[in-house]
């Protein structure tokens, strides 16, 4: 296989040292836990760093039968881009292009393996900036987020990262290259067709995208970030509709009194604060208009609600800076796991008020994604997360708060990949798990791009499998410790 990838004219590797890097991503698995997945090293990896290369490759991949996988930078924490059946495992950090800004329509074409803070450093030379993009925005990629998640920074000012890409190109698994337009579609040679919808949330499914048109904003004219403590979850969650529509508004962001404590003990700066409290960064961009507007909406709420103080300028800054470093409370904790959600707005509360329930302290750290959507991350601290049972044990909590989440009308974030199988049912209807289904064998009869995740997936993650595993495990739970009780 090696040969013939090579005689295609592309770069690769292929000895076990090189190809087991591509066997995970970053989440942390105990050695035990691939051995129900299986199949996660490749066989080979190349770089291929044209769409050209990319369609040789894949007219050989589905005549030859050999099982290809698309990889960005490896952030999703889902298996998204980890091999199934081995085979090859296409990385995209070579098609990086970052084009001029056309600033007649404010968009700029990119490559699908394209790091978000590479193309925000290209942007800055125009004076433009992104309009949103991950909080993984250091090392993943464009195509990958716009496959999986979609929803970050400055989600809450500009939506969904679909609104935002104007056109998409892409190779089918025929080799075939197509290029979509926003609300538009194309028609393969065999009559199959491919909507512009089709690439997101697709997971590498259905197409390998090698680059799209990205719509984005000059550098704002403004910005101010507050920072304001309030008493407990229900006091935050009574003014998240207020402060979600403020004039200007960028970014918020939350945690919780356990987070701030793990902070302290990891060495890091938190405002002072008891247990209860909810600590939130309100980020504020645009015109001078706007954010001053957006300010003086802020100290007109904290005159009428004397119980939320608002902290210094300089500690908001502060907090802001480190808004990607979700999991700096590592440094004292070095085995540390989450369970990342998504709840309704409205539901928030009410959500709250019963996973804070569970039997031991939770640290959250979230995001008000939409005025309509909040993201959460837990935070669990292990007694040893390379220690196949210690590891286990805790699958019964994330299980337990990602059903709390589906309860109040929520999901587990990240997509569905292969961890999230679980959850498939709740994610997707039967008619669109069918239709999925359906689109997948008109486009790749073969079923060689990314197969054996949602549709294919591992004994152990099949829904009726997992449940009944994860019943088994509560008491597990109880016996081991997996989670420490206090910090």
């Amino acid at each position: 296989m090696f040969e013939e990838v090579q005689a295609l004219g592309l770069a690769a590797v292929a000895t076990p040292f090189e190809t087991r890097f591509y066997g995970f991503d970053v989440t942390p698995l105990p050695a035990e836990a691939y051995w129900a997945i299986r199949g996660t090293r490749p066989q080979v990896v190349t770089r291929p760093k044209t769409t050209e290369e990319v369609s040789r490759l894949l007219a050989w991949a589905t005549k030859s039968g050999v099982p290809v996988t698309p990889r960005g930078g490896g952030t999703s924490g889902y298996f998204q881009s980890v091999p199934r059946k081995r085979g090859v495992v296409i990385e995209t950090l070579e098609l990086n292009q970052v084009g001029e800004v056309d600033k007649t329509n404010h968009t700029v074409r990119v490559g699908a393996g394209a790091i978000w803070s590479k193309i925000e450093f290209e942007l800055n030379k125009y004076g433009y900036c992104l309009k949103t993009y991950p909080t993984s925005y250091r090392s993943s990629t464009v195509a990958g987020w716009m496959q999986t998640e979609g929803y970050g920074i400055g989600s809450i000012a500009y939506g969904h990262i679909k609104s935002l890409i104007h056109e998409v190109e892409a190779v089918l698994p025929s080799g075939e290259v197509v290029t979509v337009k926003k609300g538009k579609s194309a028609k393969a040679s065999n009559g199959s067709v491919i909507e512009f919808d089709d690439f997101f949330h697709s997971e590498g499914m259905l197409s390998f995208i090698t680059s799209v048109v990205l719509e984005v904003r000059p550098q704002p004219e403004m910005t101010k970030t507050h920072l304001l403590l309030f008493k407990d979850h229900a006091h935050f969650a009574a003014h998240t509709e207020t402060i979600s529509t403020l004039k200007g508004i960028y970014f918020i962001e939350f945690v919780n009194g356990a987070y701030m404590d793990l902070l302290v003990q990891s060495g890091f700066h938190a405002p002072e604060h008891t247990t209860e409290n909810i600590s939130v960064v309100i980020r504020l961009e645009g015109t001078k208009q706007d954010v001053g507007v957006g300010s003086e909406h802020i100290k007109a709420l904290l005159a009428t609600d004397k119980e939320i103080t608002e902290l210094p300028e300089e500690d908001a800054e502060h907090e802001y800076g480190e808004r990607l470093d979700y999991f700096r409370v590592k440094a004292a904790f070095s085995s540390v796991t989450p369970a990342d959600i998504s709840v309704p707005t409205s539901n928030l509360k009410e959500f709250l008020d019963n996973t804070l329930k569970l039997r031991f302290k939770l640290a959250l750290k979230g995001e008000i994604l939409t005025p309509t959507l909040t993201g959460i991350m837990f935070f669990m601290v292990l007694g040893n997360e390379l220690s196949f049972v210690r590891f286990m044990s805790t699958a019964p909590y994330q299980m337990e708060i990602i059903l709390r989440a589906l309860k109040y009308g929520g999901a587990p974030n990240g997509g569905v990949g292969l961890l999230n199988t679980p959850y498939v049912y709740s994610l997707r209807t039967k008619e669109v798990r069918d239709a999925f289904v359906e689109k997948k064998e008109s486009l790749d009869e073969a079923w060689v791009l990314n197969p054996g995740k949602w549709t294919d997936p591992p004994f152990f993650l099949r829904p009726s499998i997992y449940f009944t595993a994860m019943k088994c495990l509560e008491p597990v739970c109880w016996l081991t410790g997996g989670i420490r009780r206090r910090w």
